[in-house]
């Protein structure tokens, strides 16, 4: 069975400036001669590129280092994160969200615990499309968290945590993200990465949430991240070099927990402005579609509870909260935006 830190000390041991054998590796990366080659296969299927000569050896194509995961640590305790020993780093799983999930139903109480992995098989996004990006790349973490109000008073969470991770990327990279509404972030017409929030009840009439993240920081293969959609990550758009991963994705992190801690007194209302101020679709052309019925109108921006407005051709105002409309820009020279 291939285990999962097998992948990573292979990465590890590869290298991109000449190929090494099969005995090589093995010895570099304190492996089983005989793992080798199903790794190899492993990391390949993953969208890894690793190339082979005639000799049978191996090359990497592509820079890649998976996280330290003691110096993320390192990081997370720096900044304050309380929880830093409930982070699980992993090489691979079919998502950082179902993770969560399975360590809930197993009967551990997920508040704080952060799942972050260098690959998921099945990342998913908004309306049940997946989320993909090649290996040992980018960030991907979901989060647990608890609370105490009545699920109507988390309106506009979604909004809230994408208005604090764009802040956050412009204050850790110096890109600032813009927002589409209800949860992607975006650069330059691009998606830059997205926010997906999982509500449901507790046995104690609280409310418990999984919050996923996924954010492109350097994608060696753009164009094939997501097919209806142009996509950007990071380092494609930052005017110098980005930090390492440990530090980008404990600065998220942080942000995202800053913030679910102060939702509950705060609530979407202090980070409606900023949201605003972000929206791609405010005073553009934009349509809302469902599977059986479209609204056209011009962005307005979010209201009070976190809904999205937009002026109809007669005047009226339309309040959107329906999570299966899906908005495109209607710009002749925008790119179509369908959110994920």
């Amino acid at each position: 069975m291939i285990r999962r830190s097998d992948r990573s000390a292979l990465v590890r041991a590869l290298r991109t400036d000449f190929f090494q054998s099969v005995p090589e590796l093995a010895r570099s990366g304190q492996l089983a001669e005989q793992a080798i080659r199903p790794l190899i296969c492993s990391l390949q299927d993953d969208g890894l590129r690793i190339d082979q000569n005639a000799a049978g050896d191996f090359q990497l194509m592509d820079e890649v280092r998976p996280i330290d995961s003691g110096r993320l640590r390192q990081c997370l305790t720096a900044r304050g994160f309380e929880c830093s020993e409930r982070v699980e780093v992993l090489d691979t799983v079919d998502s950082t969200s179902n993770w969560l999930h399975r360590q809930h139903e197993a009967g551990e109480r997920i508040h704080g615990s952060a799942c972050i992995t260098e690959y998921q098989s099945a990342g998913r996004g908004r309306r049940g499309r997946q989320w993909r990006g090649s290996p040992y790349q980018h960030l991907m973490f979901s989060l647990g968290w608890e609370f105490q109000q009545p699920i109507e008073a988390l309106s506009g969470l979604s909004l809230s945590l994408g208005v604090a991770i764009a802040d956050q990327i412009k204050q850790t990279v110096d890109v600032q993200a813009s927002l589409k509404w209800p949860n992607d972030l975006w650069c330059n017409n691009r998606k830059l990465g997205g926010i997906l929030v999982e509500l449901s009840s507790t046995s104690e009439s609280g409310i418990r949430s999984i919050i996923g993240v996924g954010l492109n920081i350097r994608e060696p293969h753009l164009s094939n991240l997501v097919a209806d959609q142009g996509v950007t990550d990071l380092a494609s758009e930052a005017q110098s070099a980005i930090p390492p991963r440990e530090v980008i994705i404990a600065d998220v992190l942080m942000a995202v927990v800053n913030r679910l801690t102060t939702f509950p007194l705060r609530g979407f209302i202090s980070d409606r402005q900023r949201f605003n101020d972000l929206d791609v679709f405010k005073n553009r052309p934009v349509s809302a579609m469902s599977s059986v019925s479209e609204i056209f109108g011009t962005g307005l921006g979010a209201d009070e509870r976190g809904r999205y407005c937009l002026r109809r051709p007669d005047g009226s105002v339309a309040h959107i909260d329906a999570a299966e409309l899906s908005f495109s820009l209607r710009d002749n020279h925008a790119q179509r935006a369908t959110s994920p």
